[in-house]
């Protein structure tokens, strides 16, 4: 719901309990309330696409290298959103921006955190994957700039049914390389279908 000042209501997901094992639902919680109003310098981002990144659960621990998210607080996310009020000359309404929203509908932050999309006709879930800072970018720098694949060379890909590792793997064969990846046989079934497709990538 938008009011009359243009600011609108946000949904966030709260971490409620630090998790012992595995995240269960019970340790998060919903809420909505009015979002924050941006202050000079800063921007209201209305999120499109969240990225769910593996450094995540890590947050949810009391000590974090990507730092620790506390009670009661939004859990971090990246994402791509579109600016609904800008008092930045950084961005004007309407910019497709990329950068640390949160889980959350609405941020409002320092326009600093956050960087224009070039190519904002292309959908935002693209933006956030193949086309993202901790998926595709990580996997192409990876690739052709840190480890100058070439080819007939043999890269092992640890997590090939990853977010990642899944592009990886297609990176590497493309530039001429023999791919082996490796799959955590006890997280087979859940990533059943990006197995078969890595194993389809790789054959071919």
């Amino acid at each position: 719901m938008v009011l009359n000042n243009r600011i609108p209501n946000s949904k966030k997901i709260i971490l409620k309990k630090r998790p012992i094992d595995n995240p269960k639902v019970e340790g998060f919680d919903i809420i909505e309330e009015i979002a924050s109003a941006p202050n000079d310098g800063e921007v209201l981002i209305e999120a499109q696409a969240l990225e769910i990144g593996a450094w995540i659960r890590t947050t949810l621990n009391e000590e974090a290298f990507h730092g620790s998210t506390p009670i009661g607080s939004t859990i971090p996310a990246l994402g791509v959103g579109k600016v609904l009020i800008s008092k930045s000359d950084k961005f004007k309404e309407g910019d497709i921006v990329s950068g640390p929203i949160f889980a959350q509908t609405h941020t409002t932050m320092p326009a600093e955190m956050f960087v224009k999309v070039d190519n904002p006709e292309i959908d935002p879930f693209t933006q956030i994957a193949v086309l993202g800072l901790t998926t595709g970018l990580t996997a192409y720098f990876g690739i052709y700039e840190v480890g100058n694949v070439k080819k007939d060379e043999v890269v092992l890909v640890s997590g090939a049914a990853g977010g990642v590792g899944s592009l990886v793997c297609q990176l590497a064969k493309i530039k001429g390389a023999k791919v082996i990846g490796a799959v955590s046989y006890t997280h087979l079934r859940a990533h059943e279908t990006s197995l078969h497709l890595v194993c389809r990538l790789l054959l071919e």
